[in-house]
């Protein structure tokens, strides 16, 4: 009885953050769409780019890990510029499964990539889908506390 209630409590702050999190693509794949040159969506529809920051997302916590593992030596030797590549590629294969986003060459996916990582962090922070260091250690602790008692 006691995991069931323990299980309620995170439910519903992970489902928000879910949620956050989706809006949070959503919103980072319109400023790139509206503002960048060279990359374009054919059709218009809320829905569509909600499915869009979807796959986004699914791209980024199944397929980014992988090329970062496989990018790590790049990643030391060229101080982290190799993750504006892993971006880039995660915008480009989000490309290739919405035929409706078209990027047209190599410089606009580079600059999307950086658009989209600066932007999505920034917002990732701003709305509390990434909680601060300090606030994951407090709740460390308080569960280590409760444990013990």
């Amino acid at each position: 009885m006691k995991q069931l209630t323990d299980l309620r409590k995170f439910i519903p702050r992970n489902w928000k953050v879910a949620v956050v999190g989706l809006l949070v693509n959503a919103a980072t794949l319109a400023v790139v769409i509206v503002f960048m040159p060279g990359i374009e969506l054919l059709e218009y529809r809320f829905g569509l780019l909600l499915l869009m920051a979807a796959g986004l997302g699914l791209l980024e916590v199944f397929v980014k890990p992988l090329l970062q593992l496989l990018t790590i030596r790049l990643l030391f030797v060229t101080y982290g510029v190799v993750l504006i590549v892993v971006n880039a590629a995660i915008l480009w294969l989000t490309s290739v499964v919405f035929k409706s986003l078209i990027i047209e060459s190599i410089w606009a996916a580079l600059i999307g990539g950086i658009v989209v990582g600066l932007m999505s962090t920034f917002l990732d922070y701003v709305f509390g889908v990434i909680p601060p260091l300090g606030y994951v250690q407090a709740i460390q602790e308080e569960e280590a506390q409760h444990e013990a008692a």
